[in-house]
């Protein structure tokens, strides 16, 4: 299909869709687009790094994409680590890390770096069902 046609067929009836889905850090800065997205991300990281007296450790917030958000880069027990969430309600929250997945709110996810049983068998379950 030709340029002109694919122009015409993205603006009939509607604007021309420019959406690239790229993200940057003024995205996720105060004032930007994605803000309180990012937000309740890093205010996650550190409440986890908290409750974890350490063992999560928040470094910064990063951009993504546009479909999937920006992320909390840090380490958990030296490792790299990233905290997503595919909301800005704070209350889900996915860490990935090499070997260690934590799924939940950050009291469930801190828990289960704590070693806590029943929290480690509610983030797996929570792993399995959104999978």
């Amino acid at each position: 299909m030709k340029e002109k046609q694919w122009k015409k067929l993205l603006t009939e009836g509607k604007q021309l869709v420019n959406e690239t889905g790229e993200m940057g850090y003024a995205d996720i800065k105060p004032g930007g687009e994605d803000y309180e997205w990012a937000k309740s991300i890093e205010d996650a990281a550190k409440e986890i790094q908290k409750l974890t007296k350490g063992k999560f450790k928040f470094s910064q917030m990063r951009p993504f994409d546009k479909y999937q958000g920006p992320y909390a880069y840090g380490t958990l027990n030296g490792s790299a680590a990233k905290l997503w969430s595919d909301n800005t309600d704070g209350d889900f929250f996915y860490l990935d890390c090499y070997k260690n997945e934590h799924t939940g709110d950050p009291e469930t996810i801190a828990a289960a770096i704590n070693g806590d049983e029943e929290a480690i068998k509610q983030s797996k379950k929570l792993l399995q069902r959104n999978r």
